[in-house]
C-alpha cells in the first residue's frame, strides 16, 4: 500500500514537472492524463513531498485547471496557495525555480480570470527572483506574464516595455522570432487590436500559427488573433463566423472561458458597426464583465444605446463601471466617459459632461491605450466634439486629437431602423404582442387590468407610429427588438 502510494505521487511530481517545463520556451505539450492527475491532485496529498516540491506541484494543479478552463477551481486553488505557507519565498538557491513556477501560476491563473493587477503583482516577484536567479527562460517568462497582464489592465506602454524586453532577450539568446510565445501572443494581439493597427496583427498571425503548431493549447487564441485581423481589414462576414466558432467553443475542447466571452463581445461589436444595436443588446445579455472590466458590457451597451438615442440608457449602463471607477481597465474606461459624455450632454447635464471628457482625454494620455472611438456613433461624436470646442477651450487640442483619431477607424452604420425608446412595462407588452394571446388574456398574464393593457398597447402603437398589431410586430422584428 505504502509502495502504491509512492508510486501515485511519483506520477503527480512527474507530471507537475512536465506540465512546468512546457510553459517556458521549447517546452513540449503536455499530455492530457497529466493534465487529468494534477486535477485530481490536493494539496493535503502531497504534503509528504519537500517544501520546494510541494510548491511545484501545487503551480502545476493551478496550471492543469487553467489549462482545463474551470476557472472557478484555477482560482480557488490559487486563493488557497496564497493563504498557506506555500507563498513564503525560497530560502535556498535550489528551491528558486520551484518558487518561479509557483509564481507565474499565480500569475497566469490571475490573467485567465481577468484579474489584471494581481496578475501584475505575481508577475513583478517572478521577474525580481528570475532576475537574481539569472535564467533567461524564466525571465522570458516573467517578462510575457507582465505584458500580458499590464495590456489586460488597459496600461500599453508597460505592456510595449516588456514586450520589447522579450524581443531584446531573445535576440541576446538566439531564439527563433518567427514564432511568437503565449503570453506574448495575447499582449500584442491585445495592444495591436486597441491601436487599430493592421500590419502589427497580419504580422503576429504567422507567429501565433507557428506557436500553434508547437503547442496545441495555443489554437484558440490564433483563432482569436484571426479573428481580430478579419475586424481591422473590414471583413465582416469572416469575423462573424470566426467569432461565432470561438464562442462556441469549436477551436479546441477547452477554449479558454475569456477568449470565449471575448468572442462572443467581438459579436456584439461587429452587430454594433453593421447598425443592428438591438441584436447587440441581445448577444450582451447574460455576458458579464470581467472583475477589473478589461471585457466591459457596459461600454458595448452604451454603444448599442447611443445608437439608438437612448441617452439615459447610457448612463444607467455604464453606472457599474463609475462604481468601480479606479479598479477600472484603462482601456475601457476612457470608452465609458466618452459615452456618457455624449449622453450627459443630451440631457442637458453640461459640467457632468465637460469633466467626463477631460477625465477620459487625460486617462487616454496616461495609459497610451488607443483610439476609444470604436462603436461611437459619427454624429453624436462630432456633437461631443463641437460642444468641447465651443464650451471648453482649454479642452480643445484633445478634442482635436480625438477628431483625427476617428479618421482611422471603422465607423458605426446607422441603424436602418431605430425605434423610440419604450418604458420597462412597454417593452414586456410590445414583447407579448407577438404571441397569438389576445389582450384580455395579456391582462390576466401581467395580472392587471384589460383597459391598463389597452392603454399601454395603443402607447405602443403611438411611439411606433403604427396603425395594428401586425403592424407594430412586423415592425419590431425588422428592428431587432424580439432578439434583443
Amino acid at each position: 500500500m505504502v509502495e502504491k502510494q509512492s508510486s501515485r505521487h511519483q506520477w503527480v511530481l512527474l507530471a507537475a514537472e512536465a506540465s512546468i517545463g512546457s510553459t517556458l520556451r521549447g517546452g513540449a505539450t503536455v499530455p492530457r492524463y497529466m493534465i487529468d492527475t494534477l486535477r485530481m491532485a490536493n494539496l493535503a496529498s502531497v504534503e509528504r513531498f519537500s517544501a520546494a516540491e510541494h510548491q511545484r506541484i501545487a503551480a502545476a494543479m493551478i496550471m492543469a485547471q487553467v489549462r482545463a478552463n474551470d476557472m472557478t477551481a484555477a482560482l480557488e486553488l490559487a486563493d488557497a496557495v496564497r493563504e498557506s505557507r506555500l507563498s513564503t519565498a525560497p530560502v535556498s538557491a535550489e528551491a528558486v525555480p520551484d518558487f518561479l513556477a509557483l509564481e507565474a501560476a499565480l500569475s497566469e491563473a490571475a490573467i485567465a480570470g481577468g484579474l489584471s493587477t494581481t496578475a501584475l503583482e505575481h508577475a513583478v516577484r517572478l521577474a525580481d527572483y528570475a532576475s537574481v536567479h539569472g535564467d533567461p527562460l524564466w525571465t522570458q517568462r516573467a517578462h510575457g506574464l507582465l505584458a500580458a497582464a499590464a495590456a489586460f489592465g488597459g496600461e500599453h506602454r508597460l505592456a510595449e516595455e516588456h514586450l520589447d524586453a522579450m524581443r531584446a532577450l531573445a535576440l541576446a539568446q538566439g531564439w527563433d522570432t518567427g514564432r511568437a510565445e503565449y503570453m506574448e501572443a495575447v499582449a500584442e494581439s491585445l495592444i495591436a487590436f486597441t491601436h487599430f493597427d493592421k500590419s502589427r496583427m497580419d504580422g503576429l498571425l504567422p507567429r501565433v500559427e507557428a506557436l500553434n503548431e508547437l503547442d496545441a493549447s495555443a489554437r484558440s487564441l490564433a483563432d482569436m488573433v484571426k479573428l481580430l485581423c478579419h475586424v481591422l481589414h473590414g471583413r465582416m462576414h469572416q469575423a462573424m463566423t470566426q467569432a461565432s466558432l470561438l464562442a462556441m467553443g469549436k477551436s479546441q475542447p477547452f477554449t479558454p472561458r475569456l477568449i470565449r466571452d471575448y468572442a462572443v463581445a467581438v459579436q456584439a461589436f461587429l452587430l454594433i458597426l453593421r447598425g443592428d444595436p438591438l441584436r447587440a443588446q441581445g448577444v450582451l445579455r447574460g455576458l458579464e464583465s470581467s472583475e477589473n472590466h478589461f471585457l466591459c458590457t457596459g461600454t458595448l451597451q452604451a454603444s448599442a444605446a447611443l445608437q439608438l438615442q437612448d441617452y439615459r440608457g447610457v448612463l444607467t449602463g455604464t453606472s457599474d463601471c463609475l462604481q468601480l471607477r479606479t479598479a477600472h481597465n484603462l482601456w475601457t474606461l476612457p470608452q465609458v466617459l466618452l459615452r456618457r459624455a455624449i449622453a450627459n450632454l443630451r440631457l442637458g447635464n453640461k459640467q457632468t459632461a465637460l469633466h467626463e471628457f477631460g477625465d477620459a482625454v487625460h486617462l487616454l494620455r496616461l495609459s497610451a491605450s488607443g483610439p476609444a472611438l470604436l462603436t461611437t456613433p459619427a454624429g453624436e461624436l462630432k456633437f461631443l466634439l463641437t460642444e468641447v470646442e465651443q464650451h471648453a477651450p482649454w479642452l480643445a487640442a484633445e478634442a482635436a486629437l480625438l477628431r483625427q483619431q476617428a479618421e482611422g477607424v471603422l465607423q458605426a452604420a446607422t441603424p436602418a431602423l431605430v425605434l423610440p425608446v419604450l418604458s420597462e412595462r412597454e417593452r414586456l407588452v410590445a414583447t407579448m404582442l407577438r404571441s397569438a394571446s389576445p389582450l384580455p388574456q395579456i391582462a390576466r398574464e401581467l395580472h392587471v387590468a384589460p383597459s391598463t393593457v389597452k392603454s399601454q398597447v395603443l402607447a405602443v402603437y403611438r411611439k411606433l407610429k403604427v396603425n395594428s398589431r401586425e403592424e407594430a410586430v412586423e415592425l419590431l422584428e425588422r428592428s431587432g427588438f424580439y432578439e434583443s
